[in-house]
């Protein structure tokens, strides 16, 4: 035992050499804390966050250091630790620097029971979080415009629950964003694909977006038509979606119902003698009836677009494509009498007159 005993002080002056080496060349910031509250000891990358020198910061209260408002929670944390509730205790908070400012720090706090007649400590490692809180608080205000969009946005892991979603959502939906969160997005909204330009999921993993039309499911049990932007995220090593909706529902019955009307047209056209067209809303030529086909002699493929005007008498020609153009650019009915060629090759006078016909919007769809 003789021998063994001079190395006792020898050891702990070593242990506690080693560990002062590693506290002060630590990347984060470590501090120890007395049940009094009082720093007692700090290290170079902790002063340096809060911008003292040690001797400045030594001897100061933590309550001294923080905002008013964080000085409950960090009283309760205190507490924890000292009537042994919890081993370690995690908190995110903000510190006051020296200068004035504030700086978010991540702290992993545990006690050190007392031993060898000292006091037991608070040990404390401390991590700058600012970048991430700047970061967080960027995405929250990309969140609040995202709330302000007209579109449905929501996104969702792949394969996964939905993560976010927003008010535009909601309006559109009718689900809240607590009956939203966590569910499939299949699932919940029930969707159904409408454009057939390859499976939304499948070329969404293959290209990285997909775009086209969908059908969802109201709240109430109604069903939504949408034009659906769909895109493929991948953010630090993960993958997520956002999908952005628009709702066209009475555009898509609108479209429907002028299907159904055109159908009708068509087969009343082709029952007449007299020659009858259609044209897009530029005034290009995108239906012709067999009176037409017959009277002109052309094929059904000659007689589209503007190839028709080349079938005008020469003298005629210039001022019936103005009167034309004219209509297209005002709306007005056109009317105009001219010579155009008949199947035999001889010019046959005939009147000609077409009507501009408008959505529910008032905007010229078609004549």
């Amino acid at each position: 035992m003789a021998l063994t005993k001079p190395r006792l002080p020898k050891f702990a002056r070593l242990r506690h050499a080693l560990q002062d080496a590693s506290i002060e060349r630590a990347a984060v910031g470590i501090v120890h804390l007395g049940a009094d509250r009082r720093i007692l000891r700090a290290n170079d990358v902790f002063c340096a966050m809060l911008g003292y020198d040690r001797g400045e910061l030594v001897g100061r209260t933590f309550q001294e250091i923080t905002p008013p408002d964080e000085q409950a929670a960090g009283e309760a944390s205190f507490q924890r630790l000292l009537n042994h509730e919890a081993e370690v205790v995690n908190l995110e908070k903000q510190y006051l620097r020296k200068d004035g400012s504030l700086i978010w720090v991540s702290i992993a706090s545990r006690l050190i029971p007392a031993a060898g007649g000292q006091a037991p400590v608070i040990l404390s490692v401390v991590v700058d979080i600012a970048d991430r809180k700047r970061a967080e608080q960027e995405l929250e205000r990309q969140a609040g415009l995202l709330d302000h969009a007209h579109d449905a946005i929501f996104s969702w892991d792949v394969d996964g629950p939905i993560t976010y979603w927003n008010q535009g959502a909601v309006e559109l939906y009718g689900f809240t964003p607590e009956e939203a969160l966590g569910q499939s997005p299949q699932k919940l909204l029930d969707t159904h694909q409408i454009t057939d330009n390859g499976h939304f999921l499948t070329e969404l993993k293959r290209t990285g977006r997909w775009e086209g039309e969908l059908s969802h499911i109201h709240r109430d049990g109604g069903r939504i038509e949408v034009e659906s932007r769909i895109v493929l995220v991948q953010s630090a090593g993960k993958s997520f979606v956002i999908e952005a909706n628009r709702d066209i529902t009475e555009r898509a019955r609108f479209k429907r119902a002028l299907q159904a009307s055109e159908g009708q047209f068509r087969l009343m056209a082709e029952s007449l003698p007299q020659v009858v067209f259609t044209a897009s809303a530029d005034g290009l030529f995108d239906y012709v009836n067999l009176g037409w086909l017959s009277f002109t002699g052309l094929s059904f493929a000659e007689s589209l677009g503007a190839g028709w005007t080349q079938f005008i008498h020469p003298t005629d020609r210039d001022a019936v494509v103005a009167e034309w153009r004219a209509s297209i650019a005002t709306g007005q009915p056109f009317e105009s009498e001219f010579r155009l060629r008949a199947a035999g090759g001889g010019y046959r006078w005939l009147l000609a007159k077409a009507v501009a016909v408008r959505g529910a919007d008032s905007r010229i769809f078609r004549w």
